[in-house]
Formats: C-alpha cells, structure tokens, sequence
C-alpha cells in the first residue's frame, strides 16, 4: 500500500491561512483543497477539529470545496447529496456511494494527512451503483423478470405473475411509477412513445435524428427532451395545457425564461392547447391534430404527462392506497401493516418541511433516501425520513436547481437579473421561504437546502440577508472582481456615447417634424372642413327625420293605428340614438322627451285594450281577438318589456281562472284518483287556444308553452296543498296512479314545447332537467315528500318476500345439486335481487334524492336478513361424537356403522348456501354501484353497502368451517383409537394402521361431495382444504404425543401411517377426481411442513437414547425446537423413567444454542428442514427395509 504523508502549518490567525489559501471561511469552521502525492483531498475544520475526505462527489464528480459545510456535513452543490466529514459516509442521496476518508493529526501547530493512493483514485466514473460481487458478497438473491400480482399480508406471501409464492418476514414494496399513456384517436401507432427505460430513452434517439418531433408536457419529461433533440431533430414542437413551462413548479417567470431559452434553439411551443388526435400512414404517425385545431408534422411523437403508481397489486390488499394509489406510509417508511414498508416514488409520505403533510414526490434523490430510511428501520433502527427535495433540470446548457416544496407559495422574491439566466428566485409562503430555486448562482440552493434541513425558518427579511451573504461566498471562491469592474467602466463609456448620439438625432428629428408641420397645416385644415361639413349634413337629415317621425307617431297613437306605429317606433328610436351626445340643445332634449312620453301613452293604451277585450273581472270573454290587438302586440314589443309580461300575465291569468274555480280543494274532482281531468282539461284549453287566438301573439312569445307552464306551475301548488291536507288518505296505489299519470303528461309537453320559456316565471328558478326531457319534475316534484309511502309499501312487500322465502324453504326443501356446474344457488336469491331492480328502477323515476337513500336503508334491511334468515338459518346444526373407540369398533365402522355426521344432503346443502352468499356477495357489490348512478351526485356518499356485504362474507366463512368441524369430527374417533392402541407391543410393520384407512374413507367421502358442488367457486374449496389441514395436522400430531409408550417397530408403524396421511393429504383437493390438478401451494406448503414436523417426531423417537449426548443432538437437529416442554413429551413416548427423563432434561438445556442478546422468551432454533423429496425418498427406505425383516 502506498501512503502519503502531507504537513501544513497553522497560524495563530486561521483567518489569514485561509486568505493565503483562497479557501472559504464560514465563521467556526472552513474547508479547502489540498494535493497529497498528487492528488486533490478535501481538508475541513469543524467545531475545533480537522478532517480530510475525497473532494469530489461521487454522483456526478462536482467539486466539494463549491458546496455548503454545515456542522459535521459537507453538502455538493450540484444536486445536493450529503456526506460526514469525520467518516465519509453518505447522509443524503443523490450519491452512489461513499467517500474514502484519510487520518489528519496534529502535532507542533502543523496537519499531518495520511492518504491510501488506491482510495485517492476512486472516482465517481468508476463507481458503478453496485457490482455482483457486492450482492454474492452479502448473500443477496437477485430476481429479474418477475412480476408480482398480488400480496397476502395475513400469510405474509407475495405471489409472481409466474405462478410462484415466496413467503416473507419482512417486505419492502418499491415498485415505482409507469408513465401515463395518451388516450385519444391514434395513440396506438408506431413511433408514439413513452419514457421510463434505458431502452426507451435509446429508441426514441434513434427514430428521432434527422426527424420531425413532438412532444406532449412541459414538466421535466417534455422539457428535457425537447432541449435533447433539438440539435439532433429536423424540428421540435411542444404541446401544453399551461401558459408556461414548468408552472407548477418553478412559477411563470423562470416557465417563460426556460421557455425563451428553448426557443433560441428553434424548438416550437403550442401551449394551453392539448392533442385531439394522432394521424399516420402504413401505421406511423405522420401528423399531430391539436385541439385549436393546429397541424404539426410528426415523425415521432413523446409524451411526458405525468405517472401512475405500480400498486395495482396492492388492491385487493387491506394496505392503505391514498386517492391516487399511492402507499401510504409514516415517517419511518411503515405502512399500516406490521413488517411491511414502502419506498420510493410508489409513495406517499409526510414531508417535514410541510408540516408532515402527504405528499408524492418522484425524484430519485427522494427515492434513495426514503430506501435507507426504510432498510434502516427494517434493521429496528428507527430513523425518520427528514430529507430536503433537491432536484434539477438541464436545458439548452444551462442548469436549474430548486430545493424546498412550493405547493402553495403566494410570492416570489427574484434576486439577481433573470434576463441575464443569473438569478436565485425565493418562494415565500406565510413569509417564510419554502423553496429556493436558481440559475448560475451556485452553492446557494445548496446552502438554504442545508438551512432547511436543520429546521430552521427562513423570513423573507433574512431571506434578502441571506443572499448577501451567499454572494459573499461566491465572490469569494472568484478572482474576477477587478475584470468586473473594468468591464463596468467601459460599459459606461460606451453607454455615456451612445447617449450622446441620441440626442443629436433627437433634436434633428424634432426640426424635422417641425418643418413638416409647416408645410401640411393648410391641408389639415382643408380635411377638417370637409370632414365637419359632412357630419353637419347627415346630422341635419337625422334631425328631418325624427321631428318628422315624431309628429307621425303622435298622430297614429292617438288613431291607435298600432300597425303603422309599430315600424315608425322603431326608426324613431334607433334615430334619436344618433342624438345622445347632443341631448344638452333644449330642443333635441325636446323631441327626446315626445317620444318618451308616445312611448309611455302607448304601453297604458295598449294594457287598456287588452283589459277591455279580456276583462279579469267576469266568467265571459267579450268579443275574440282582432287585428288592432295583433298589432298592438308588434308594438309592445318595441315597448319597455314591462309591457309584454303585463300582457302576457294577465291573459294567463284570466285564461286559467276557470281551472282554480273547476278544481278548488273541496272539489270531489281536485282528488288524485282524477287527476286525469286536470290534463283532460288543459289539453282542451290549449287546443281552444290554438283555435282562437294563435295568430294574435307573436309566435315568438310562446304562448302556447307559456300557458302550459303556468298550468303546471299552480297545479304542483294546488297537487301539494291538497296533499298535506289529506295525507292520512293517500295509499300506495293511489299515490303510483297519480305519478304515473304525472309524468305522462310531462313528457307529453316536452313532446309538443322546447322548453324555452321554463327559467322565465317569477318566482321559480329552473333547475337542471333531464336533457330528453326539459319538463321532468315540474309537477311530478310535489309528490316526492309523499313518497314515504310508497318506501313504506315496499318494506312490507319484501318482509312478506322474505317470509315467503322461509315458508318455500321449509316446504320444498333445499334445492337439488347439480355437480356440473357447481353447488345449486338458491332461486330464492335471484327473486330477491329482481324484485331490488324493480323497486330501484322504479322510484328513480319517481325521484333520485332522499327516498333513493330510504329505498337503499329498506334494501340493506332485507340483505342482512336474508343472510341469517335464508342462509344462516339453514345451515344444518354441527354433531359431534368423538368419544372413545378400540380397534374393535374401527373396524366395525369400516365394516358399515359410521360416526354421527353430516348426510350428503347436509353437505350440498351447505355447499349451495355458500354458493348463494357469493352469488350475493358479488351482487351486492353490483347494487351498491348502480344506487350510486341513480341517486343524485350530492347523495353518492350515504350510499354503502359494505357492512352488507360482509354479512354475507360471515356466512361463507360460517359455511366453510361448519365442512371443516363436520370432516375434522369424522376423523376424531380415528385419531382416539389410534393414540389408544398399545404400540409398545407392535411386532411387526405391516400395512396401513385401522385407524388410517379410516381417515382416508372419511375424506373421501366428503372432499368429492364438496369439491363437485363448489366447483364453480374454486378459491373456496381451496380455502376449505387449507382450513382442513390447518386443523386437522396440528392435532393428529398432538394426538402422535399421547401415543406412549412406543417400541421401535411401533415407531416405524407410525411413520409408515404419517407418510400414508401426509399422501393422502397432499392429494386432497383432487382426491376421488377423474382431472387431477396441482395442488395450490400454499396448501402444499401448509401439508409438508406439518406432516414433515409429525415424521421427525417420530424419527427422533426411533432413535436410541444412548449416548444421551447424540440423542439430545438429533433432537435439536431433527425438530429445531427449543421448548422443554415437547422435549419432554418425545421422552415419555420413548417410555423413559422419571429419572432418566430429569438427567436427560438437564442435558438438552445445557445443549440448546445461546438465544442472541437482548432476545427474550424461548430460544428460537433454525435448522434446515429436509425438502419433501428427500423425506419420501427416506421413507422408501425404510419400506424396503421392513419387508425385509418381514
């Protein structure tokens, strides 16, 4: 090893050293290059003591000694990775590894550097992120082209799209984002691209060069590669929805500037535009169809929009997603589930600097620091995530870096010139300083990331002090004040110059214009005579016009010519416009005022004979429309508007005076069971009115439409009086005639009128309708507070529904199974559900507010009863007799009698009430979405059905353990013989044991029975065999422990019978079936594991206990279990004597490996479990040997 020593002296003023140096000087402490054996190293001093570590960064290589010291971290100016500067180790990423850190010693006031040669030449070039030797090193599996599906975190076991389950003790999900696709006409040709891979980033390279090129986003994905390809592409246009680039995140005046400086390399922007379409030929995109309807040329087309999170498979899982899908976790990386932990962009986390509010950010820096967090912790190392955001973006050459979040921020304090792309810009929230981003100004956002991450609050005030001080340091890492100023000096003399001239053309221009002026004053004044000359002409004919225009209008209002004045009215008026500026001569305000007052007797003539052909008092209409009321509606036009709605009132009103006398409240045809007399008569109204005084309104008044409103209008209030009056007399049925006639009629009008008019009465807003028909709702409305009624109705109809169901099932029984296509659902259910349709389509079309949630409370209602009533209530009762049995009696059983059981009825039964709560389960699920698309918007949140829906989850769960006890009881008595039968005195191995075969007929019995008739519920006879096998091993191996004690060739029988059941158990879920399929394996899990623990029982029992030593050995081998208390049980099996059993107790805990410190409870022991393989082939081992000694 080559080693290099470097001494350097220390003066009493370190203040002077360091301007010897050049370094930097931060109060307390200082940092500066050094060479040692040719080669730069970073030396520092901190808190009175020195350090030395590698100068550069090992992200990108930038210098250290341009970064932020900050107590015992140094900060890169680049990207903002940190590092300690007493052992070189990474605090914050973006960096990829470490730095190499050197001794420094003090002696005799001089600094003694000791530098290892191969650690001075690494460099961030050769660093790669980690080599294979590093995970082989570390025993690290690396597993590529697998893609997890799904996650069960009860059984802690991820499940890979290939099929595999790998289980887990602790689980880091960082599955990261994808892109977003564009959805829109074309998306799917060639060329049209997405960025997230190495290989992505190369083929968009190689079809871009020499190309036309679009790119959707001006965020960091569009930018970034829009500033790429514009050196290498023919050309390259940007399409965004925002006025600027980067709006969101660094605000609009460094968006513009990032803008300009892209523009300068000819890159095009369409902005707050969008992509409407994408067309192409023989499958290529060829053009970019914006919204604007703009045309870009594409070759290729890049979308940068934005990224989902890769949780789909985290769905059907109980971890918590936000709104957007992302994980959420705490400030550890923790997820609401034990041992499971989340990082990276997948995430959504409490950021400090936000007052620990959830945010998403996607940046690797984030990225790396939330693993560590995450792995630490894994480690029981709590740790919290205290990053500050760090990132950049490089375009057109030039860097921005931003640290912070600005979410929110209402100012931006720009210091610098961002016209000369040299500015630092503060985002002030609340003022305070949330985010600093910059251009050419470095190490400032390095040093306010260091600011921030201390928490430290940073005041706009001390904001404005800051920057000075940040100038400070970077003028002093500069040499270039002197040019500054020498250049500022010429600027000046050249700027002095330039004014100079200025003003020489200054003052020759403003001759010039003074000669000009001389020369055309006698033209000007020619154009202002002919121009007032004609003004004074048209004016004078104006004024003929109106003097003229207004003795005629007097005169024909007084003759009520009302067709004459119509037309005249309205040239008068639009002529006496012209004179609104000239309203100051007496007598144009004059005439102003004759017409005003013509207007005014017009409008009170006009009422007058409307009053005097339509009187409002009397029952008759003297007289019918004439010519003179015709016209006098043309004028009324031209009127104050008052005038038309004074007229258009009055004879709606008198026109349906005869309906409120005909249908008063006390009269027998007012009532809803004739409310078809109400539309009889209106019908007939319209059509008289058609007839007779159609041509005499101007059709656009729709009066027709105009009348039916109003009719509509007072028969909702006369329909709503008479009803709170007579409640206690409304009935369902009534109630359903009265709408459903209602409704008729409105959809009648919206048939015969447009709507038009409806927003126009006083009095009544217009509401939004439905857009096929504008008039839902304008009578039919009074009727939704009766409604109750009707929801009322349909409660007692499903409760006697469901009574009816009880009673069908009592009497007929439960229905017959069919195996082929799985256990029969019960048609009772379907009933149910059709019925549910019904009702919910019906009542949308009475209303789709509250009664819509009182309809949804009567439905969950009826759910939950016809689970316990339905389901529940006839799931068979549970037997039990696992009382004692000799082999006698086992044998009897084989012969014919069999224990107290459920019958193959009983077990279909089940099968077919769990088949029907999925059926309902899943329809239940169906319902609760199609409530919320009938229901109003602002109601969508009351609808919820879960609780529902897991009453039907309890009766599936209830079913499945009922077919779990009745096969766990039937092998009961089996289990009793067996731990009864004297095998101390087993002679010889011979076939299966009794009680095996008996086991075996149980099974086979039922498991067909259940597997044909759940057939189309696949997932739940799965379910049932794991339950099985999860009750069934654990207590035949408890069981195994009361057999005792046992001889040799017992244990060898014993073993035989284990490996037939563990056979058998492992072909259980396709026992008795012509198509065998592969067990699930998580079933196949459960079995060897469980039977495996039952054979090493029994071999540690087979084997002598003599020497002690090498039995306690085995033992510890064999079963990995450190509990004395199982122990114990193997030695009485083994028919040991008490004393024996004490020295040998003593023994196996002097034995038992040391638990690690700060353990507690038992010790945990972790051997490798023979694989099943190895088992089997050790069992036919021992087969062969039986028949030999046989």
């Amino acid at each position: 090893m080559e080693i290099h020593r470097v001494t350097y002296s220390i003066f009493e003023n370190e203040k002077s050293v360091l301007t010897q140096w050049g370094g930097t000087c931060l109060c307390h402490q200082w940092m500066r290059e050094v060479e040692v054996g040719g080669q730069k190293v970073l030396l520092l001093k901190s808190e009175g003591e020195y350090s030395a570590i590698g100068h550069l960064c090992t992200h990108y290589g930038a210098p250290l000694i341009k970064g932020t010291l900050s107590g015992s971290r140094v900060r890169c100016p680049w990207h903002g990775a940190c590092f300690n500067i007493k052992t070189g180790d990474i605090e914050e990423y973006p960096g990829l590894d470490s730095l190499p850190c050197f001794k420094v010693t003090v002696e005799n006031s001089k600094i003694y550097i000791t530098a290892d040669r191969k650690a001075m030449d690494a460099n961030a070039e050769s660093l790669l992120l980690r080599q294979m030797d590093f995970y082989l090193q570390y025993d690290i599996e690396v597993w590529t082209n697998k893609k997890a599906v799904s996650v069960n975190m009860d059984a802690k076991e991820v499940t890979f799209q290939d099929g595999t389950v790998q289980h887990y003790d602790q689980l880091l999900i960082a599955t990261g984002c994808r892109p977003r696709e564009l959805k829109c006409p074309g998306s799917d040709l060639g060329n049209v691209r997405l960025l997230r891979t190495p290989s992505d980033a190369s083929a968009i390279f190689q079809a871009a060069v020499g190309k036309n090129v679009v790119v959707l986003g001006t965020s960091f994905i569009g930018m970034e590669m829009a500033s790429y390809l514009s050196e290498k592409a023919s050309s390259v246009s940007v399409v965004g929805s925002s006025r600027a680039p980067f709006l969101n995140t660094f605000g609009e005046e460094i968006g513009q500037l990032a803008r300009k400086m892209l523009e300068s390399k000819g890159v095009k922007f369409c902005l707050q535009d969008g992509v409407k379409e994408l067309k192409g030929d023989n499958g290529q995109v060829t053009h970019v169809v914006l919204k604007s309807g703009t045309v870009l040329p594409a070759d290729v087309f890049v979308a940068g929009i934005g990224v989902l999170p890769n949780s789909g498979f985290l769905e059907s899982s109980s971890i918590a997603l936000d709104s957007n899908k992302f994980v959420i976790v705490d400030k550890f990386m923790q997820t609401n589930i034990p041992d499971v932990f989340a990082a990276g962009d997948i995430t959504s986390f409490p950021l400090f600097l936000a007052r620990n509010k959830r945010v998403s950010i996607g940046h690797w820096q984030i990225a790396q620091a939330q693993g560590r967090i995450a792995a630490l912790n894994m480690l029981k190392k709590a740790v919290q995530i205290n990053s500050v955001p760090f990132f950049w973006s490089a375009l057109a050459g030039k860097s921005f870096r931003y640290t912070g979040y600005g979410e929110g921020y209402t100012e931006v304090v720009f210091k610098g010139n961002i016209e000369e792309m040299k500015f630092l810009a503060f985002y002030i929230k609340e003022d305070a300083v949330v985010a600093v981003a910059s251009l050419n100004f470095d190490p400032a956002v390095s040093r306010v990331a260091e600011i921030l991450s201390s928490g430290e609050t940073i005041s706009k005030a001390k904001a404005l002090r800051l920057d000075d001080n940040i100038r400070t340091v970077v003028r002093g890492q500069t040499n270039v004040g002197q040019d500054g100023r020498q250049a500022l000096e010429e600027a000046q003399k050249a700027i002095r110059q330039l004014f100079g001239k200025i003003k020489d053309i200054k003052d020759k221009a403003e001759k010039s214009e003074q000669m000009v002026k001389e020369i055309t004053r006698d033209i000007k004044q020619l154009d202002h005579a002919k121009r007032h000359l004609t003004t004074s002409i048209t004016s004078l004919n104006h004024l003929h016009m109106l003097v003229g225009g207004v003795d005629s209008l007097e005169a024909m209002t007084r003759r009520r010519q009302y067709g004459e004045v119509a037309n005249l009215l309205q040239g008068v008026v639009n002529v006496l416009e012209h004179f609104q500026k000239y309203m100051g001569i007496p007598q144009i305000r004059q005439l102003s005022e004759r017409v005003k007052a013509a207007q005014t007797e017009l409008g009170q003539q006009i009422l007058a004979d409307f009053e005097e052909a339509f009187p409002s008092q009397g029952s008759k209409r003297p007289g019918g429309p004439s010519n003179v009321l015709r016209d006098a509606c043309l004028v009324a036009n031209v009127l104050d508007p008052r005038i038309k709605q004074e007229i258009i009132k009055k004879f709606i009103k008198q026109h349906l005076s005869e309906y409120l006398v005909l249908f008063q409240e006390n009269q027998d045809v007012a009532w809803l069971d004739k409310i078809d007399r109400r539309y009889a008569w209106i019908k007939r109204q319209l059509v008289d009115y058609e007839e007779k005084y159609g041509h005499m309104f101007p059709s656009e008044w729709f009066m027709t439409e105009r009348i039916a409103v109003e009719f509509c209008h007072i028969t909702r209030t006369e329909l709503a009086k008479i009803m709170r009056t007579r409640a206690k007399e409304i009935e369902v049925k009534l109630l359903l005639f009265a709408i459903q006639r209602t409704t008729n009629f409105e959809g009648l009008l919206a048939k015969r009128f447009s709507g038009s008019t409806l927003g126009d009465s006083p009095g009544q807003p217009r509401k939004p309708k439905a857009q096929d028909n504008p008039f839902h709702g304008i009578i039919s409305k009074c009727f939704e507070p009766h409604l109750y009624v009707y929801i009322e109705s349909q409660d007692k109809n499903l409760g006697e529904l469901i009574d009816r169901f009880v009673a069908d099932f009592k009497a007929q029984g439960p229905p017959k199974s069919n195996t082929e296509d799985g256990g029969a659902v019960l048609p009772s259910c379907a009933d149910l559900f059709v019925y549910y349709k019904k009702c919910m389509v019906q009542c949308s079309q009475l209303s789709t507010g509250e009664p819509m949630i009182a309809l949804s409370t009567i439905f969950q209602k009826y759910l939950r009863e016809y689970a316990w009533k339905i389901l529940s209530g006839n799931l068979p009762k549970t037997t039990s007799n696992s009382g004692g049995l000799t082999i006698s009696s086992l044998l009897k059983e084989k012969e014919g009698s069999e224990v107290a059981k459920f019958t193959h009825d009983e077990l279909c039964l089940i099968c077919s009430i769990l088949s029907t709560a999925e059926y309902c389960l899943a329809t239940t699920q169906q319902l609760e979405e199609k409530l919320k698309e009938k229901v109003d918007k602002v109601l969508m949140e009351r609808i919820n059905l879960t609780g529902e829906m897991d009453t039907f989850s309890t009766v599936i769960s209830n079913s499945i353990q009922l077919l779990v006890q009745d096969l766990d009881a039937a092998c009961d008595p089996a289990l009793t013989a067996m731990s009864k039968m004297p095998w101390q005195s087993v002679e010889h191995v011979g076939d299966q044991s009794p009680y095996v075969t008996s086991i075996i007929m149980h099974i086979k019995q039922n498991v067909p029975i259940i597997r044909d008739n759940l057939a189309s519920t696949r997932k739940y006879f799965t379910q049932f065999c794991i339950k099985f096998a999860n009750s069934f091993i654990p207590k035949f191996i408890n069981h195994l422990f009361r057999c005792k004690p046992i001889s040799m060739v017992g244990a060898e029988q014993l073993l035989l019978d284990t490996h037939s059941l563990k056979t058998v158990l492992l072909d259980l879920p396709s026992i008795g079936s012509q198509v065998v399929r592969k067990a699930p394996a998580s079933y196949t899990k459960i079995v060897v594991k469980g039977m495996t623990r039952a054979e090493m029982i029994l071999k540690v029992v087979m084997a002598p206990h003599e020497p002690p030593v090498i039995f306690v050995d085995n033992y510890i081998k064999l079963l990995a279990d450190g509990n004395p208390e199982t122990f114990q049980k193997i030695l009485d099996m083994k028919g040991l004597k008490r004393s024996e059993q004490s020295s040998m107790l003593d023994l196996f805990r002097q034995r038992l490996p040391t638990p690690p410190s700060g353990g507690d409870g038992m010790p945990s022991l972790s051997f490798s479990t023979p694989t099943p393989e190895q088992e089997s082939s050790r069992i036919r081992k021992l087969e062969k040997l039986i028949k030999k000694r046989l």
